[in-house]
C-alpha cells in the first residue's frame, strides 16, 4: 500500500513523511522542554502544516 502511494502520488507521500517526522520531533521537544503542548502544537505544528500543505497542493496541481 505504501509502495503504491509513493509511486502514484509522490507529493502526498513526501508531505506525509515530512509531517510525521516534524510531529515526532515536536512532541519530543515539547516533552523534553516540559512546555505546554497545546501552545507548542498550534504555533509549532498546525500553522506550518497548513502553510506546507498549501505549498505542496499548489505544486501538485501545477503538475497535473
Amino acid at each position: 500500500m505504501l509502495d503504491k502511494l509513493f509511486k502514484q502520488h509522490p507529493y502526498v507521500a513526501a508531505w506525509g513523511t515530512l509531517e510525521l517526522m516534524y510531529l515526532v520531533s515536536l512532541v519530543v521537544w515539547a516533552v523534553l522542554s516540559s512546555g505546554n503542548f497545546s501552545n507548542v502544537f498550534v504555533a509549532g505544528f498546525l500553522i506550518p502544516s497548513v502553510i506546507c500543505s498549501a505549498i505542496i497542493w499548489t505544486g501538485w496541481k501545477r503538475k497535473h
